[in-house]
């Protein structure tokens, strides 16, 4: 067993049945072991040994370095315990595939119940793809879309936002008032019509009625009235009246 020599962290201390100087090792990395074989006493007479609890928690090292350390602490575990080291091209595995929130790894388990993990893989994380539109937007109320996992089926919901009114640039309008039109629903402000004096746009006669038309000065509707013939004729006698008072 070799160690990091500036990773070594102890102290000296004395036998003071026999007088001899001995350093205790409280902490150290070490960076070679060997492991002799069954048959090869292990040189640490004297010394107060117990097989080592293998973990498999080693997460700053790449797989290979992982099983090779966990196979020279199984070798050395056993050959402390006079047991069989367990040898992992023989060991039995169990793949667990990665999912969408949680990684893989292959599970190693030895004949005598020793298990070891590695070849981990991250998880897949979720492919929200496309959505389906639940509910459509309209005008004044908002829709909603639907998001699902191709791999897990877990699914989640947004809003989209009403759309708002996509009105006409010029007035619609009929004999109610005028209003800007939406082209996506039915609504109307409608607004009433602003009349102007309006205009004689057929002179009356005696025989036919004359027609006055009135112009809304904000959207242009007409609307017109008939000048009775009546009044014509009234007109006409007034006339008639007034000429006739001076001869």
């Amino acid at each position: 067993m070799e160690f990091q020599k500036k990773s070594v962290k102890g102290q000296w201390e004395t036998n003071y049945d026999n007088g001899m100087d001995f350093f205790i090792i409280n902490d150290a990395i070490f960076s070679k072991l060997c492991i002799l074989g069954d048959d090869i006493e292990p040189c640490f007479e004297g010394s107060s040994i117990t097989a080592p609890n293998v973990s498999a928690s080693f997460t700053k090292v790449d797989d290979n370095f992982r099983q090779t350390l966990f196979t020279m602490m199984q070798d050395l575990k056993f050959a402390l315990e006079g047991g069989q080291k367990m040898i992992m091209d023989e060991a039995e595995t169990k793949v667990t595939e990665p999912t969408c929130t949680a990684g893989g790894y292959t599970t190693y388990t030895c004949e005598c119940g020793d298990t070891y993990t590695g070849d981990e893989t991250k998880a897949l994380g979720h492919d929200m793809g496309g959505f389906t539109t639940v509910t459509e937007a309209t005008c004044t109320t908002n829709g909603v879309k639907t998001f699902t996992c191709t791999g897990c089926g877990k699914s989640y919901t947004e809003v989209i936002p009403s759309t708002g009114h996509k009105l006409a640039d010029e007035y619609s309008k009929d004999e109610t008032g005028h209003w800007y039109a939406c082209a996506n629903c039915d609504h109307k402000d409608v607004k009433p019509h602003n009349f102007d004096e309006g205009v004689v746009t057929t002179t009356p006669t005696e025989t036919v009625e004359g027609i006055k038309t009135y112009t809304c000065q904000d959207c242009g509707y007409e609307k017109t009235e008939k000048i009775r013939l009546f009044s014509c004729i009234f007109l006409c006698f007034s006339r008639f009246f007034i000429l006739f008072s001076h001869l």
